[in-house]
């Protein structure tokens, strides 16, 4: 019998320091490792951020499959030209670099979820996801209006009801999990 698994495309939409400013990223995102481990969701994404590394480090204790992806073609090409460590998830050697890892990670998930909202760094998530059909969950302390606001403007390809916006990873990943539910039923 073969299981399925439903994977999340995860991208960190913070700015780079701010992983060095505040605990809070750190917490947050243990807080989602678990939630996305209570669901049963597994994550594929780049690695190289803190909050994407503590979110696998998370899922591998839980015994959640979850795939990270490497813009590197080769173990050695991982670890010395991008400088990018060992994580606890099977790794795939992409080749792509950056870009080509993060469109493989949106190509092979179901939903996503973003952790952070600054701007400079969501709107490139935002021109991956156009034109796809999926749920999407932003995690982050702006007001979920104006940040609601903020992204129709800017995107207005992105259906309303297909994005969940919180400060609570609970929240975020409960409402991409009815989602999920309900497009399958459908």
């Amino acid at each position: 019998m073969q299981t399925q698994h439903t994977f999340i495309a995860l991208y960190d939409a913070n700015p780079e320091h701010a992983h060095f400013e505040s605990p809070i990223f750190a917490g947050r995102a243990r807080a989602l490792g678990r939630a996305l481990a209570d669901a049963r969701f597994g994550i594929v994404s780049r690695i190289g951020s803190p909050t994407v590394a503590t979110v696998f480090d998370a899922l591998s204790e839980s015994g959640i499959a979850s795939i990270a992806l490497s813009p590197g073609s080769s173990r050695e090409e991982h670890m010395q030209a991008f400088r990018l460590p060992d994580v606890s998830a099977p790794l795939v050697f992409t080749g792509r670099g950056g870009l080509g890892a993060d469109l493989m990670a949106l190509a092979s998930a179901h939903a996503v979820i973003i952790v952070g909202s600054h701007p400079e760094a969501l709107s490139p998530i935002f021109r991956y996801v156009n034109g796809r059909s999926l749920p999407i969950g932003i995690i982050s302390d702006e007001d979920p209006a104006s940040l609601r606001e903020r992204l129709a403007s800017a995107h207005p390809e992105v259906r309303a009801n297909d994005l969940f916006v919180s400060h609570d990873p609970l929240f975020v990943v409960g409402g991409i999990s009815d989602e999920l539910r309900r497009r399958r039923f459908e």
